[in-house]
């Protein structure tokens, strides 16, 4: 075929008109979401040119380690920048914000800093979909689960600047301890600071918290029986239980007495001087019958009740060692440590065993065995039985209406831990909150990425479970949710 001048002018202009329309496609493109990310991604600038990184291929788990037995992997999403090693599932730190888009359309990841000179993180030289080049290292594709844990969010207190809070609930909280919950989802918090206490009631709708009794540095408060709890000067409590009527009852540990705040006239009484039955608690629990079982973290385990009905003590279980034996058999046999008590609706009784890294159940019958904890300390065995997992020094425990446990793994590192649930369908244990790291608290989207020291732990009856903070970064309450 012949072509003069002209028509090869006309072909010539008709190949760049198709090139200039498929840069002008691909320039215009939108960028989506990942389809396995249920979250909206931070798109580019309204404006960018030049750009053609697609900021939808990066959400996910990326390795950067070669072996593919042992590496860390970074999970980049809109709500957080998370690490995590290989065997331990669900669990990391974060960073925030991710990424951001610098000068010259130059795609960031890490953390961001305010100098213009050094923004901080990580240039983006190269994304595909397998692989990922910045200027720290080169990373590989992933499969991993996303974070599949419920949000955690703060309630009352946090006093960290990092947080950019003054208190929430007006509750400017100084060192949260023990935390309870009625029936009507209201929660009860004691804030501890050296030899004082403060009670407070934060209302289920969430509205602002009121002082209950004592408060930090105030002369006019009393020491007293019978009179109105808001007037008086509140010992260090370090152990607090709710009955159905909605009393409250107190564990005094330094002048080791236990206290009732009636639900009826709101005046507080001491009604058990611990002298009179031979130990210091400290931790308490009621039974649906309200008797009050008390038990003793120093040397081996013991655990007494106070009778509802006239006041009169018993033993429940006095351990003659510290060193763990006796399951299957009679409680009365057994070597453990109690360092805190709960109890279920049949009346089974769970202790801490925290010198042998383990949870007990001592059953209606006194029988006595290992709900969770290999006897090893340190942190694995999440989504398998939790009698064969690792566990660190456990604290606080309670347990939920269904009979789920919830207990404050002390975790391998000084100030840090997580909360860990036992399934009582199952006996599956599964973490839902901390993730073994010590440090400043940030409000996010999942509970096991967060940081947290728990000191206290309590459970409603919709299953949200509220855990004091008491690191001295954070000092607040935090609320992880059922859903």
């Amino acid at each position: 075929m012949k072509f003069n001048n002209t028509g090869c002018l006309i072909m010539r202009y008709s190949f760049l008109a198709l090139f200039l329309i498929s840069i002008f496609t691909v320039s215009c493109k939108k960028v989506n979401p990942s389809p396995d990310d249920h979250h909206s991604v931070v798109p580019p600038k309204d404006t960018v040119k030049g750009n053609t990184v697609d900021t939808s291929l990066l959400v996910g788990w990326w390795r950067w380690r070669d072996s593919l037995t042992n590496y860390r992997a970074q999970y980049f999403g809109p709500d957080g920048f998370y690490v995590r090693d290989t065997g331990v599932p669900e669990v990391g730190y974060f960073t925030v914000p991710n990424w951001w888009w610098g000068k010259n359309d130059t795609l960031f990841l890490g953390v961001r800093s305010a100098n213009v000179a050094h923004p901080g993180g990580f240039v983006v030289k190269k994304l595909t979909k397998d692989s990922l080049v910045t200027t720290e290292n080169t990373f590989f594709r992933v499969t991993l689960p996303y974070f599949t844990s419920p949000a955690v969010k703060i309630i009352a207190g946090a006093r960290s600047p990092a947080n950019d809070f003054n208190g929430v609930n007006n509750v400017p909280l100084g060192g949260p301890g023990c935390v309870a919950t009625d029936l009507a989802g209201n929660i009860y918090i004691c804030d501890g600071y050296s030899l004082q206490s403060q009670l407070y009631k934060i209302a289920a709708d969430n509205k602002s918290a009121i002082s209950l009794s004592g408060a930090f540095y105030d002369n006019n408060l009393i020491i007293g029986d019978s009179i109105p709890a808001k007037q008086v000067y509140l010992e260090h409590c370090s152990s607090m239980a709710l009955d159905a009527a909605g009393n409250i009852y107190l564990n005094m540990d330094q002048l080791q007495t236990i206290r009732k705040i009636s639900a009826i006239d709101g005046k507080i009484y001491t009604i058990y001087k611990q002298a009179q039955i031979g130990m210091q608690a400290n931790s308490i629990a009621l039974n649906a019958a309200g008797d009050i079982y008390m038990s003793s973290n120093q040397g081996p385990g013991l655990i007494k009740k106070i009778s509802a009905k006239g006041g009169s003590s018993s033993l429940i279980a006095s351990s003659k060692s510290i060193e763990y034996g006796g399951d299957g058999g009679p409680v009365a046999n057994a070597g453990f440590t109690t360092g805190a008590i709960a109890l279920d609706k049949a009346g089974n009784l769970y202790i801490t065993d925290n010198h042998n890294n383990r949870i007990r159940k001592i059953d209606k019958n006194g029988i006595i065995s290992t709900i969770a904890g290999n006897g090893t300390s340190g942190f694995s065995g999440d989504g398998g039985p939790a009698i064969s997992a690792k566990i660190s020094r456990p604290t606080c425990i309670t347990v939920a209406n269904n009979g789920d446990v919830y207990f404050c793994d002390g975790g391998v590192i000084r100030d840090a831990g997580r909360v860990r649930k036992i399934s009582a369908a199952t006996g599956i244990i599964t973490s839902i909150g901390g993730n073994g790291f010590g440090g400043i608290y940030y409000d996010m989207a999942h509970a096991t990425a967060a940081t947290m020291n728990p000191s206290g732990l309590a459970v409603d009856q919709l299953g949200n479970v509220y855990v004091s903070d008491g690191d001295i970064n954070n000092q607040s309450l935090l609320k992880i949710s059922a859903k």
